[in-house]
């Protein structure tokens, strides 16, 4: 089964962020201990300074961890985000989840949003959700 094309009753970022890898992991790194409408002032004039891995690879992360202040561990997650960055161009991968700083909530995000693949076993709540909205559309429109 695949994501459908339209957009959940819960409006995911990730759904609005789908076409761009990247930008749906650091969505998630976003969403890492803080929640939605904390991040959704923040993360559009993020990508606006820095729209793809190579502007955030080369970020000054004083100047990132400011943008990221209202989201809390702005010092960790400005330094994180350059260091993923880098490694997103340079590294090898063949799953985001060997690349720095991803764990499985974002893994997971990348493999239902990116791969369109709901074979995921999500433990985040809203991505169980999202799941299994997704599966009932797909058995309702099949």
């Amino acid at each position: 089964m695949t994501t459908p094309d339209i957009i959940s009753p819960w409006s995911l970022l990730q759904e609005e962020l789908q076409y761009d890898p990247w930008k749906v992991l650091i969505a998630c790194k976003m969403l890492n201990l803080t929640n939605y409408k904390q991040v959704r002032k923040v993360i559009f004039n993020f990508f606006k300074k820095w729209p793809d891995p190579v502007h955030a690879s080369q970020a000054k992360q004083e100047d990132m961890a400011l943008m990221l202040k209202p989201l809390g561990f702005y010092n960790r997650r400005s330094k994180q985000i350059i260091r993923f960055s880098k490694e997103y161009l340079e590294k090898k991968w063949n799953d985001p989840i060997e690349l720095y700083g991803v764990g499985k909530y974002a893994a997971d995000s990348y493999k239902i949003f990116i791969l369109r693949s709901l074979d995921v076993e999500p433990t985040d709540k809203k991505l169980i959700r999202y799941v299994n909205w997704a599966k009932n559309r797909n058995c309702t429109t099949a």
